[in-house]
């Protein structure tokens, strides 16, 4: 295993970090880290530290806004049938939440249609918007958290004399719908590239309201902006600092729900990433998404305590099938060459198609290469893939679009569909594909730090600092520290005999499934461990952990 700094260290400007430090009252160290990560500007510096809704960039700057609002004035004057059509991710729930919310505040109970991912599949298409017309018959459909691939399906409306407007923040195909359209990624004039779903649905009560009275939409947009791992920078990081802050105004579903996690007090960017946002997945993953998406709607306590029973046990489901499709891929994996295998490309026609995409991350993570996992449904391939750092996933599909089905996604994950008798020829030209721009020695499994400090140089002080780094996530991780560990009192935890943990002076460490490291850390050798530090409030008495 490789530790490696996270950011360059050795082109620092040291007055800067001071000056900064002296400024906004924090230590050198976390300003030196920030400016390793690309803040290296005052103003930049104060709006990352101090993120507020002013912050939020005029929604107007979209090109198709404008139009957007008229099309929407239409016909909400017009008492139209208007119909969200979603993802089942938690992200495409939100984002249908959001303007579900909007409408009903014009009086307009709009409809809404979240695919089942097992009998509609992914994404806007004709078979989805066939149904929708036979139930619904709308005047106006629109697309959250998807669409921008839709090409064919928006000439489909306009020949059913139906508007359509796509909202999405996916990458573009080789050609754009003939609509109106809401994407960063599409758009020229947008300056901020990476909000979620929910985010462009947010931009649209925006561009109706302004910033005034739309604190419900805001905290609700949170969770997904958390949950879709996209970019906590620039207006992201403000709309989640201001949405955590407004958690009184959550649905009262949600709010129950982060109740039955165990969360006490204010929950973190941590806790809806990996308490909250599991369990709102889940539904859509296990073929129900309207479970979650009622959640955000439902007000009567007895509906709202079924809402979480159901999503509770969706979520205990999904977790079993992941166990099982993980020790089933590690089987297969066993057998093969990993070090000379630049991808991993694996299928099972056992495999739930729901929780692949779970099981790719895990695998990505554990092998360190693209993982593809594929779940056979008659003559086609359902797959998930996750990528690591430097392989975008987006751009190695665009160059296969002539044996895929169908694909969309992001640099680092994507959803695709193959027939049976390509997967040979996919597996080849994967392999082809990293082979030409990769070499082995990017597959060496390593981890970043941010600091490596003795025990002694760690204090509560410090840690108070980090924590004005909230809110956390992706490309804003909380700092990982690289600690030199000697002659470590370990223990088991009596009910989970399988996590350890070490005690110190100043901290106590929780070492998750790491059973099989008990000698090496409790035998008196020098150890090298990565931790994520915390300050534990325990009977009005603080101390780290990690």
């Amino acid at each position: 295993m490789k530790y490696n700094l996270s950011y360059d260290n050795k082109n620092i400007d040291t007055n800067f970090v001071a000056k900064m430090a002296k400024k906004f009252l924090l230590d050198e160290r976390i300003v030196e880290l920030l400016y390793g990560r690309g803040i290296k500007d005052e103003n930049e510096l104060k709006n990352f530290l101090e993120p507020n809704l002013s912050q939020l960039h005029d929604p107007y700057l979209f090109e198709d806004m404008k139009i957007v609002v008229e099309i929407i004035k239409k016909h909400i004057e017009q008492k139209s049938k208007i119909l969200i059509f979603g993802d089942y991710d938690v992200d495409g729930i939100t984002a249908s939440a959001i303007l579900l919310k909007f409408f009903d505040a014009f009086g307009i109970q709009a409809f809404n249609f979240l695919p089942n991912r097992y009998e509609d599949g992914y994404g806007v298409n004709i078979p989805a918007l066939e149904k929708i017309i036979e139930k619904y018959n709308p005047n106006l459909i629109i697309t959250v958290d998807c669409g921008i691939t839709a090409v064919n399906e928006a000439e489909f409306l306009k020949q059913k004399n139906i508007d359509i407007i796509i909202t999405d923040h996916h990458e573009k195909g080789p050609q754009l719908p003939n609509c109106p359209i809401i994407n960063p990624k599409t758009s020229n004039t947008y300056p901020f590239k990476s909000l979620c779903g929910s985010g462009v649905a947010l931009k649209i009560v925006q561009a109706f309201w302004g910033l005034d009275n739309i604190d419900e939409y805001i905290a609700i947009c949170s969770i997904a902006t958390i949950a879709d791992i996209v970019d906590l920078l620039d207006e992201n990081r403000a709309i989640v600092k201001h949405g955590l802050a407004k958690q009184n105004l959550l649905p009262k579903g949600i709010r129950k729900l982060i109740n039955v996690c165990g969360i006490k007090g204010e929950a973190k960017s941590s806790d809806i990433a990996f308490k909250v946002a599991p369990k709102l997945n889940a539904s859509g993953r296990m073929g129900d998404a309207d479970r979650s998406l009622c959640l955000y709607l439902e007000n009567k306590d007895s509906e709202i305590n079924k809402l979480v029973n159901d999503i509770i046990s969706y979520n205990i489901k999904r977790q079993e099938l992941c166990n099982l499709a993980y020790i089933e891929a590690k089987q297969m994996l066993a057998e093969k060459d990993i070090y000379h295998t630049p991808a991993v490309i694996l299928s099972s026609p056992t495999w739930d198609s729901g929780i692949l995409g779970i099981v790719a991350a895990r695998i990505s993570e554990e092998y360190n290469r693209p993982t593809f996992l594929f779940s056979q449904q008659g003559d086609e391939l359902i797959g998930s893939s996750r990528s690591v750092n430097n392989v975008n996933i987006h751009s190695m599909l665009s160059q296969m679009t002539d044996i895929l089905v169908k694909f969309g996604g992001h640099t680092m994950a994507a959803g695709l569909t193959i027939k049976v008798e390509k997967f040979d020829e996919f597996n080849d030209r994967v392999f082809e594909y990293v082979n030409k721009f990769f070499v082995n020695e990017n597959f060496v499994p390593s981890k970043t730090y941010d600091f490596y400090l003795n025990v002694n140089d760690i204090n509560v002080d410090f840690i108070k600092d980090i924590d004005r780094l909230e809110p956390c996530g992706h490309n804003n991780f909380r700092p990982i520290f690289l600690v030199k560990l000697k002659n470590t009192k370990v223990t088991s935890l009596k009910k989970y005999p399988e996590h350890l943990v070490m005690n110190l002076d100043n901290m106590s460490l929780l070492a998750f499934n790491s059973k099989s490291k008990y000698y090496t850390l409790s035998s008196g050798i020098e150890n090298y461990v990565l931790a994520d530090l915390d300050i534990d409030n325990y009977k009005n008495k603080l101390k780290i952990s990690g």
